[in-house]
């Protein structure tokens, strides 16, 4: 006879996760060195113009999961090398993506080129427009209060108004006497 043995699936889940649990990391820091390797050469390409080769290894790194001071580093270059393609629209797009990383992003003449320079200065500004005019249209948070406040008084004094005169309308009149419930067997 036939006899299953229950353990069987327990095992094989707890060596999923102890193999998971070892094996992860290891690939997980193996693929943060591989992009970080990969954004020095393609730093090394677009130094060398081959702008396209660069383009394709800094997307390939930040399709990945890489920590936050390599995605600013990958997002500088891709803006560069959209720069150097005279591709200006999908360069300042990914500038703003830089910024909204890494606010206060410093650009250094010594490294960087003074095309990215002016343009991030240009997307600052225009992040800055965007805030004011978002914090612009918002009412101050008091007229809100206020006009609340204003509606709960005119209801309330609806409400005691419709009692008042309910009273009164009703007052001269001897109150109705309502009938006896009927007996039941």
């Amino acid at each position: 006879m036939f006899r299953y043995d229950y353990t069987t699936p327990l095992k094989t889940v707890l060596w999923i996760v102890f193999i998971s649990g070892v094996l992860f990391p290891l690939f997980s820091q193996t693929s943060q060195d591989d992009c970080q390797q990969q954004l020095a050469e393609s730093q090394k390409m677009f130094y060398e113009g081959r702008f396209d080769a660069a383009m394709d290894l800094v997307n390939h790194c930040l399709e990945t999961s890489i920590p936050r001071e390599q995605r600013i580093d990958a997002y500088r270059l891709l803006v560069e090398i959209y720069l150097g393609k005279s591709y200006r629209d999908n360069a300042k797009k990914t500038a703003r993506e830089l910024l909204e990383l890494s606010p206060n992003f410093e650009t250094n003449q010594e490294t960087h080129s003074p095309a990215l320079m002016e343009l991030l200065a240009e997307v600052r500004r225009e992040m800055e427009i965007e805030e004011a005019k978002k914090t612009e249209a918002l009412p101050p948070p008091t007229s809100q209060k206020k006009s609340i406040k204003k509606w709960l008084y005119i209801g309330g004094g609806a409400v005691v108004t419709g009692v008042v005169l309910a009273v009164l309308l009703n007052g001269g009149e001897e109150p109705t006497v309502l009938p006896e419930p009927p007996v039941f067997p």
